[in-house]
């Protein structure tokens, strides 16, 4: 293995541990987003997100409650995780690529197919790719 192939292959893993560990992050943290409702001249929060095909309404308190605040942080930290989680997984595409690419490129070309087709034989009719070019060609002849 080449040297630059092994130091794809740390970053690859290092990548993937990023991913199982922003990954549990996520999990632990609230989904969703707070919403905001006015009602009698007060605000209240509420924790919105969806629970399969229904939208879920969790009340926070009142719009400066220690709760809401402290759910808003979490759901903010929530969504810087999940864009670096999007950074890493494109990281981890690109180290993907790469190591297939010099992996390939280590490999011994295979030359059968080559080989095969130097046995048969050929007519000049295998080699027409339009046939239907050669009729409007005659017919532009006629006219």
């Amino acid at each position: 293995m080449s040297v630059v192939q092994h130091i794809l292959r740390e970053e690859y893993d290092r990548l993937q541990e990023l991913v199982s560990f922003y990954s549990e992050a996520i999990e632990k943290l609230p989904k969703g987003s707070i919403s905001w409702k006015k009602r009698n001249d007060k605000i209240y929060a509420y924790l919105v997100y969806r629970d399969h095909k229904k939208i879920k309404f969790i009340y926070l308190g009142k719009e400066n409650s220690e709760k809401a605040v402290e759910i808003s942080r979490h759901i903010e930290a929530r969504k810087e995780k999940e864009k670096l989680l999007r950074q890493v997984k494109a990281n981890l595409k690109e180290i993907k690529k790469a190591l297939h690419i010099l992996s390939s490129k280590t490999k011994t070309p295979d030359f059968t197919i080559g080989h095969n087709l130097l046995k048969k034989k050929w007519s000049p009719s295998h080699c027409v790719l339009w046939p239907d070019r050669r009729k409007k060609l005659k017919r532009r002849d006629s006219l």
